[in-house]
This record gives C-alpha cells, structure tokens and sequence, in this order.
C-alpha cells in the first residue's frame, strides 16, 4: 500500500540532482517556477532579519504565539528540503495547484517540457490501499472521496508544516476547483483554523452542486 513519507520527496530530489547534475533548488526554479512565474517562491523562511515585507511565522511559547524571525532555526533543517523547505505567495501557491486541475483534463506545457494527462492521472492515482483506511496515497498526494467534489466525489488533498506555518490544500480534479488555505503558526488551533476555511468553501461548493442539481431535475436553468 502507498504510504506518505518525507523521505520518499527528498530521495526524489537527490536523484534528479545527480540526473540533472544541477542542486534540486536550482531545478525547481528553471523547471516549475519561473514558467508558471511563481515569482514569490523561493526556499527556507520568506523574508530576512529586521524587514517586515514578508510574515513571520509564529511558535507557541509559554502559551503565547511568539513571531520567530527568519534565519537559522525559522524552517525545517536543509536535509529535508524537497519534501519541505519551498516558500511561496497563495496567489503563487493557486498557480502550481491550477497546474493540476488542467492537468487531469488536458496536456499541459510548462516551459520546455510538455506533461502529458496520462503523466497527471498517474500522479492523481492512488496506490492499494489496506483495508479500513480511508486515505489513498499516490506520488505526493492524500487521496479520498467527499460528497462536495464532482463526478465520482474524488479529491486531492495535502498539508504541511514546519511548525511555524500550516499549508491545507484540497482539489476536485474533475470539477476543476480547489482551495486553500495558510496559517502563519503550526500548532492546533491553526490547524482547526485551516479546516474551518476549508470547510467554508467546501459547503459553499456543496450547495452550489446540490442547487445546480435541483434546477436540471427540475428543469429550470442552472445558477
């Protein structure tokens, strides 16, 4: 059965660097971000010491959330980077999800290289899974089913942390919509508050689905 693992993302990353003969950071810029122009990415804690263009992320101390400034100790350790250490905006994050949602109806270029549909479907398959689970696992994403999604209700999904920040995303590949949420503190109550977002938007979609559903059986036109 497929089983989500870090190291798996950062084996993967040493590979294409000995493949390429180029570091895995440098790949990921030519390859992914500057042709979708994900201008904001980049890698390590946004921002620098002593400039607040960028949000800090927050730990919780002593019961309060304190803002740690970037440097040394504000990510996950250099080792972990593939599977952990990329920054970047929402709107810039929207732009690699979006690459997905295309990718389960059509081919898509991205810079030089063409990724095929069948290459996207593979990604968005899950491996066996064991009795009892109720997540799939395949090539990076958690994969399930939720009544909000169209046709067969299967999702995508993942999040992550460093335990400064949390990313939550959720995508319905075959109704073309996703969404996301960031939270600039890693503990539970950003987790709980990532969730609640989600939830939102998910139940906005859901009644969305049901009232188009109820206009064509009715035959009435679709909002």
């Amino acid at each position: 059965t497929g089983v989500y693992s870090n190291a798996g993302i950062m084996i993967a990353g040493h590979i294409a660097e000995h493949a390429a003969g180029k570091p895995w950071e440098e790949l990921m810029q030519s390859l992914l971000f500057d042709p979708l122009q994900m201008t904001t990415a980049g890698f390590g804690s946004p921002g620098f010491p002593d400039e607040l263009a960028a949000l800090r992320g927050h730990q919780r101390q002593d019961r309060k959330l304190v803002a740690i400034e970037p440097g040394a100790g504000s990510d996950n350790p250099s080792f972990l980077g593939p599977a952990g250490t990329v920054h970047a905006s929402l709107a810039d994050w929207a732009k690699y999800l979006q690459l997905h949602l295309r990718g389960a109806t059509a081919d898509q270029k991205v810079g030089a290289i063409t990724l095929r549909k069948e290459t996207f479907a593979r990604l968005h398959t899950a491996y066996p899974m064991a009795a009892g689970d109720s997540f799939g696992y395949g090539y990076g994403w958690l994969i399930t089913k939720r009544d909000w999604a169209a046709g067969d209700g299967k999702v995508l999904t993942h999040n992550g942390s460093n335990g400064l920040w949390l990313a939550t995303c959720w995508l319905d590949p075959v109704g073309g919509f996703g969404v996301i949420a960031c939270c600039n503190a890693g503990d539970a109550g950003a987790a709980a508050a990532n969730d609640a977002a989600v939830g939102l938007a998910a139940n906005e979609r859901l009644d969305a689905r049901t009232k188009a559903r109820a206009a064509k059986s009715s035959g009435g036109p679709s909002p």
